[in-house]
């Protein structure tokens, strides 16, 4: 049973490295179980001491399953994770730099503006490879911690997805809007029009 195999895992957890854990955390925050957060929080009390081995794979992965499982955790260790981030920020992809901006605003606990900087530059930098997920992601959690990203992204992210406009789905969309009103930064008339036919 799921139950069984929780409490097992559990009692193992510190003698397991970074990827272990962030694969278990992932897996518990996919399976939402109730036995699910008690098992989280284990793995999340045992990450923190280990944070200096975490990438930035399995650094996005604690904040994604954090959010997902509706867990909060403890100011100091979202401190610490966001430290992280910002010494491992080079090696992000763009879904870790997605679902790391995705988490911090659904757990309403935007990191350091340092952190959030850094975050957005490295958006900017891997931006073609940011899929319509991502940008709508990334641009709404911008929006809801109050952080309006430099012209540079904002313009980037509309010249890329107008390019990928048929990929967008009617949510996407309606969160990219919501984001450019939210920052006062007016899209292109060749945007809008691109996504006329998506909505």
């Amino acid at each position: 049973r799921l139950e069984d195999l929780a409490r097992r895992t559990k009692g193992a957890l510190p003698g397991f490295g970074a990827r272990a854990l962030s694969n278990i955390v992932w897996g518990v925050a996919r399976l939402q179980g109730a036995w699910a957060p008690e098992l989280a929080e284990a793995v999340l009390e045992v990450s923190a001491g280990k944070l200096r081995e975490f990438g930035p794979l399995d650094l996005s992965i604690l904040l994604w399953s954090s959010a997902s499982l509706l867990l909060r955790p403890q100011r100091q260790f979202l401190a610490e994770v966001s430290r992280a981030c910002e010494r491992g920020i080079g090696g992000f992809r763009a879904q870790n730099v997605s679902n790391a901006l995705w988490a911090y605003a659904t757990l309403s606990e935007a990191p350091q503006a340092s952190v959030l900087r850094a975050l957005e530059l490295r958006a900017a930098a891997v931006l073609p490879e940011l899929s319509p997920q991502h940008m709508s992601n990334s641009l709404w959690a911008f929006a809801k911690m109050a952080h309006a990203p430099q012209a540079e992204l904002l313009e980037g992210v509309a010249a890329q997805a107008r390019l990928m406009s048929r990929h967008f789905t009617p949510q996407n969309i309606a969160n990219i809007l919501w984001a450019y009103s939210t920052f006062g930064h007016r899209l292109p008339l060749v945007f809008l029009r691109s996504m006329e036919g998506e909505v």
